[in-house]
């Protein structure tokens, strides 16, 4: 009985299933983990689908202030970049309560940007995520070019230059290869 229970606990806490495990976040130049996740209207979204575009995607939640923060700034990003067909802007909500919170708030705020539910918070383990908001910038190869931990300014000119480089050039423009 005692050596079970001694291989079992070998088992369990082997390096091979400590490594399988490990938390090993995304950085610059990944492939961005595919994913698909419904809108509030009940659409589903995958990621892949969007390959060809420049994806901001930015992971929040209804009670985070710093989320709340950061909010109108992606709200005039969107409203400025829109009605470009190389850029789309994905906001996934990982809120538990799904659209019964996060309707509301959206209304309450008055954003009106593409909004995922992901009450599961699978978004978290696909793409390590560290806390919210988190927010990922993917190229049109489906390559992460950026990654901001935390509220970012979302506004100005700078960051509008930013977007539309990348999508003229379809690469990170502050790579000069």
């Amino acid at each position: 009985m005692f050596l079970a229970i001694l291989i079992f606990f070998y088992i369990k806490n082997s390096p091979e299933r400590a490594a399988a495990t490990r938390f090993i976040p995304l950085t610059i130049g990944d492939q961005a983990p595919d994913f698909s996740l419904p809108t509030l209207a009940g659409k589903t979204v995958r990621l892949s689908s969007l390959r060809g575009k420049v994806v901001l995607i930015n992971i929040w939640a209804t009670w985070c202030p710093t989320c709340l923060e950061e909010m109108p700034q992606l709200q005039r990003l969107y409203d400025d970049l829109k009605d470009h067909e190389d850029f789309q802007l994905l906001t996934i909500s990982i809120d538990a309560l799904g659209a019964q919170v996060v309707k509301p708030f959206l209304e309450k705020h008055k954003l009106d940007f593409p909004t995922l539910l992901d009450p599961k918070g699978s978004i978290k383990k696909i793409y390590n995520t560290t806390g919210v908001p988190e927010s990922f910038i993917i190229n049109q190869k489906g390559l992460i070019v950026d990654k901001v931990i935390g509220p970012r300014d979302w506004s100005g000119s700078e960051v509008e230059r930013f977007f539309g480089t990348l999508m003229e050039k379809g690469k990170n423009p502050f790579d000069h290869g």
